[in-house]
């Protein structure tokens, strides 16, 4: 009995020692810090602008949300995927360059786009559509941020990947508070322009010293330039249509309800939960590089799956429920009690995020890595114009509370869909596999 423990403590301390040299916890303790720095904008920033200011500057942060998820028409993601999985140093670059160069200019064309239109939309919300475009030039400095990220996960350099988060993301909190403390909401997005330079700039300077960016960038005869944009066009389709479900929320709780108060609540009731998918989101971040390695290998993905998601369930669980029982305690002390009408709202959103983090986050990730990025695609576009009527719906019968229920069915069939397809493609993949090496077997017999 002892001597099973201590060989169970030695393969869990093996573990934890190859998940540090990988950098699994620098991904994991950058996020955390990232989530604590956070914290403080979502602490400071309610209470620093008026109510209604706060909600207006929700509902037009949640508008420029959708550009930034069209950053590049999604290039970027291709980035990730295709430079992890080949080994060629030059053909990485390459891939990075392609992506930097053809995404700024989708980028340009869409904020031309995107201006004009903010310049002819009459916004139910007043005040919107200054704020718009005023913020309409960051999406493309964001998306050059992205390019480098991806490039730095695809080559593991984990722990680069999370300094720079973490850079980015204690500058934009501070930059936007200190700005924003003497001039308002002017001041938070002038705190954001400089925050997004500030880190770009040691992006760069961090980049030009890692030896494989100093090569010649190379993209091979073989490479299909219509498979790569074609991945990542999908692959920003399906986060579209996957993060306009939160997104649409904020929008239809203005549309429909046209208060400020309410959009503010919602917003609150919303911030703190998003944050329960952190740990899945590491994981994911770490180990996307890994599955696309092994796209090939249904056994293997569908036992590594198994894993996270076991661990996933241990952790959030427990969590979740207490979050659910103290949600009084924590809107108090966070926003103060002019938000007590979050608490409710607050309470639903922490199951929605725990189906989330340990069902769907993960689930969809794998897909991706391994190059199933159509069934993602339709998984999120039905489950978005599922969740658009049912939003309408529930918000129009149920006030604020139904858009948290809505969000929370929608999840979890989109959880269940994306389950049942992945084992049934890890099935598929492992019978190919094995009437490959049956093949190979009998060419080598006769």
């Amino acid at each position: 009995m002892i001597s099973k423990a201590k060989a169970a403590f030695h393969r869990l301390t093996d573990l934890i020692k190859k998940l540090m040299k990988k950098g699994f916890f620098h991904i994991f303790t950058g996020n955390i810090l990232v989530k604590f720095v956070n914290m403080f904008s979502v602490l400071l920033l309610p209470r620093l602008l008026v109510k209604a200011d706060y909600g207006l500057l929700a509902y037009a942060d949640n508008i420029r949300n959708y550009l930034i998820i069209i950053n590049g028409l999604g290039i970027s993601n291709s980035v990730l995927r295709y430079c992890s999985i080949t080994n060629d140093s030059s053909e990485k670059l390459g891939y990075y360059k392609l992506a930097l160069k053809m995404g700024t200019l989708a980028n340009v064309l869409i904020t031309g786009i995107s201006i004009t239109s903010f310049l002819i939309i009459d916004f139910p919300v007043k005040g919107t559509k200054t704020i718009l475009i005023m913020l309409a030039g960051y999406p493309l400095l964001f998306y050059w941020f992205e390019c480098i990220q991806f490039y730095l996960r695809a080559n593991l350099e984990n722990k680069k990947f999370s300094f720079l988060t973490l850079t980015n993301a204690f500058t934009m909190v501070f930059l936007q508070i200190g700005f924003g403390w003497f001039f308002q909401i002017n001041g938070i997005i002038i705190g954001r322009y400089i925050s997004i330079f500030i880190t770009i700039t040691l992006s760069i300077y961090l980049l030009k010293r890692l030896p494989y960016y100093n090569v010649k960038s190379v993209l091979s005869e073989k490479v299909n330039l219509k498979q790569f944009f074609n991945c990542g066009f999908v692959m920003m389709l399906s986060n579209l249509a996957s993060l306009m479900m939160p997104l649409n929320e904020l929008f239809l709780v203005g549309n429909i309800l046209k208060d400020n108060n309410l959009i503010a609540d919602y917003r609150a009731a919303s911030l703190l939960p998003q944050n329960l998918t952190l740990v899945a989101v590491s994981i994911a971040i770490f180990a996307f590089p890994h599955f696309a390695r092994n796209s090939n290998n249904g056994k293997w993905i569908w036992a590594k799956y198994k894993k996270i998601n076991f661990l996933l369930l241990i952790l959030t669980i427990p969590l979740m429920l207490l979050l659910i029982v103290f949600s009084p305690i924590i809107n108090h002390v966070i926003f103060g009690p002019a938000y007590s009408g979050a608490i409710p709202i607050m309470r639903i959103l922490w199951v929605t995020y725990g189906v989330n983090t340990c069902f769907r986050v993960i689930a969809g990730n794998v897909l991706a890595a391994i190059g199933d990025t159509k069934f993602n695609f339709y998984n999120a576009f039905l489950s978005s114009i599922l969740h658009l009527m049912l939003e309408i719906y529930m918000i129009s019968h149920f006030g604020i509370y139904g858009s948290a229920w809505g969000l929370l069915i929608v999840y979890v069939l989109s959880s269940l869909a994306a389950n049942i397809y992945l084992k049934n493609k890890c099935e598929k993949l492992e019978r190919a596999e094995a009437l490959e090496h049956k093949s190979r077997a009998g060419i080598c017999n006769a």
